[in-house]
């Protein structure tokens, strides 16, 4: 048996270990714990001591906490289902959150940038306000079902680390320094037909994405895949990252009980991505 090719190295508590080729840091970081005999999926739910739960999840997940004070704030059930939701899709889709930073907020419950979860402390600190403004929106369809507050608004933002995944995939597919995530992002917000000069990097990856969002419109007999979400779950409807989101979120929640266009749309964007499909 030949040696399996190392590509570089990382250092995780201490412990300088190979990255073998093919092997992303999230496969990396999973064998290297069990080789010394832990596992990286925990129940936080069983916890009974708050500090220790959020000195487990940050060690085990090798995360940079920005204001532990006001997460610390937060009610157990909320951490242990904010944990237990990272963990989970972080394992099965490999994405990567490397820190939470706490902020308060009268209108948002939660963002990402790239690798960055930010929640509301203030809204995830009260626990029954989390589940009922959660609960009245999937009552108006506003979002997608799910158990309470804090696994819907969670899992919806890690729908998101998905499609960013997903759209990085893409760039890397493809020559030039023409385009940034950010002319991306601005695109999949905004929607229409950018101005990408024809041939360019821009305009490669933009008629990928165009042409997965055609074919799941074809499936669905829509003519635009934003609004038909925007018809089942409100705040779907707002841009394509929202579309994607919305639909992680439901099938992540709901399974087979998920809307017809939710599981379309997870189906190509997000499922490629989950290990062992």
């Amino acid at each position: 048996m030949s040696e399996r090719e190392i590509e570089r190295w990382v250092t995780i508590r201490g412990h300088r270990v190979p990255i073998y080729k093919g092997e992303t840091e999230e496969d990396v970081h999973n064998r290297f714990l069990e080789s010394i005999g832990e596992s990286s999926k925990k129940d936080y739910s069983k916890y009974d001591d708050k500090k220790k739960m959020i000195d487990d999840f940050t060690q085990t997940n090798q995360m940079f906490i920005n204001g532990r004070g006001d997460l610390e704030k937060c009610n157990m059930r909320v951490l242990a289902d904010t944990f237990n939701t990272i963990e989970s899709v972080s394992n099965e889709y490999g994405v990567r959150v490397s820190d939470i930073h706490s902020f308060v907020s009268l209108t948002d419950n939660a963002y990402v940038s790239e690798s960055s979860l930010y929640l509301n402390t203030d809204l995830f600190s009260r626990e029954e306000l989390l589940n009922r403004s959660y609960r009245e929106d999937a009552a108006n369809r506003y979002h997608p079902k799910a158990p309470n507050g804090a696994i819907g608004v969670v899992s919806h933002e890690l729908g998101h680390m998905i499609f960013y995944k997903h759209i990085d995939n893409i760039l890397e597919k493809y020559d030039g320094t023409d385009t940034t995530f950010e002319k991306v992002h601005d695109w999949l917000t905004e929607g229409g037909t950018p101005d990408f000069a024809e041939g360019s990097k821009a305009y490669n990856v933009y008629k990928e994405l165009d042409s997965q969002f055609k074919k799941i419109e074809k499936k669905l007999n829509s003519k635009n895949i934003v609004e038909t979400m925007g018809s089942t779950y409100k705040y779907g409807g707002k841009n394509y990252h929202e579309t994607v989101a919305e639909a992680f979120c439901d099938v992540y929640c709901n399974g087979n009980n998920a809307a017809e266009v939710s599981k379309v749309v997870y189906d190509e964007i997000c499922k490629p991505y989950k290990k062992g499909k």
